[in-house]
């Protein structure tokens, strides 16, 4: 599931500073220009400044951009990415009171126009800058993200995995043992999407937006899904794909899964791709993150049931006028 919530209203540059994409060049601040599959080429200066937060994940930003729109501006040698709303910790190298002179010149731009100033999905490190320079800072709980480490979670050791391990089985029971877990290629895509609509279709009748924007998402992940560099892998079963999973790398150390969908009929079948995920990532990453549970107790009940070998703090820092 892919999770990237709405920035809150900070600087609305929607209403004076979004201009269109200059070819060849990307705006200056205080100017900004919305998030395209162009700005793709940022993807890996993003995983170079070693961020730790899931919404910092290009490809999120990007598929998410007709629900949550997100927009990008070039300060000096840094980035900085916006809502309709509020900031994102500027995308840089630099770390701790090195970063003090960005958040300097937004701040004045923002006095100038008399908006107020606002942070969010702040990492504790940059919440702390933010602290001394004088920023209220509250604690985002809802969207502090759950990391494990791959190992525990492909080898699920111990008696704490015992009911992970028990549903794997029942998986295996129903299936036969014939379900083949297998990297996604894009004779897959159409099919992931197709069974994605199925399980839209029971949550449309609750209402769900929130499941309707997720498969907007879900499209444009699909249809963007080389460019972005994104992993995935599939279930099938009988020549059919009845599951899937989709990732993508946040640091040089940590994939972050963004969506993980399974037929419900089948029992066992998200214990069973959650673990097939991370044997699969055994080699290439140390940890798995597996984004934030939105306050939702049934989510945060079972991400804690995976035991999390680490959560990343997340906070919305508001500068007082």
């Amino acid at each position: 599931m892919l999770v990237f919530i709405t920035l809150a209203k900070a600087c609305t540059y929607k209403q004076r500073y979004i201009l269109p994409a200059l070819s060849g060049h990307m705006q200056e601040f205080p100017n900004f220009e919305p998030l395209t599959i162009e700005h793709a080429g940022i993807r890996s200066t993003l995983i170079s400044c070693e961020p730790e937060t899931s919404e910092m994940c290009f490809g999120s930003m990007f598929i998410w951009q007709d629900t949550y729109p997100a927009y990008i501006s070039k300060l000096g040698k840094a980035y900085i990415i916006a809502g309709d709303e509020a900031f994102l910790k500027p995308v840089c190298t630099g770390k701790g009171e090195e970063l003090a002179p960005l958040v300097n010149a937004i701040e004045q731009e923002c006095m100038r126009t008399k908006k107020p100033m606002v942070f969010k999905y702040v990492p504790l490190e940059f919440a702390n800058l933010l602290g001394r320079m004088g920023y209220n800072v509250n604690p985002d709980r809802d969207n502090w993200d759950y990391v494990y480490l791959t190992e525990h979670l492909a080898n699920l050791p111990g008696q704490k995995y015992y009911s992970k391990r028990k549903d794997i089985k029942k998986f295996m029971d129903a299936t036969g043992g014939k379900a083949e877990f297998v990297q996604m290629q894009d004779a897959h895509l159409q099919a992931c999407l197709e069974l994605n609509k199925s399980w839209l279709e029971t949550k449309e009748a609750q209402g769900d937006a929130y499941a309707i924007a997720e498969h907007k998402a879900l499209e444009k992940c699909i249809q963007h899904f080389k460019v972005l560099e994104f992993t995935g892998y599939v279930v099938e079963l009988d020549g059919m794909v009845c599951g899937f999973t989709i990732a993508e790398q946040l640091n040089k150390s940590t994939v972050v899964v963004h969506f993980e969908k399974g037929d419900y009929r089948i029992p066992g079948i998200y214990q069973y791709i959650n673990n097939a995920f991370a044997r699969a990532m055994l080699d290439k990453y140390t940890y798995i993150n597996r984004e934030q549970d939105l306050g939702l107790p049934g989510l945060r009940k079972a991400k804690t049931s995976y035991g999390p070998v680490r959560m990343i703090e997340k906070f919305t820092c508001v500068k007082p006028v």
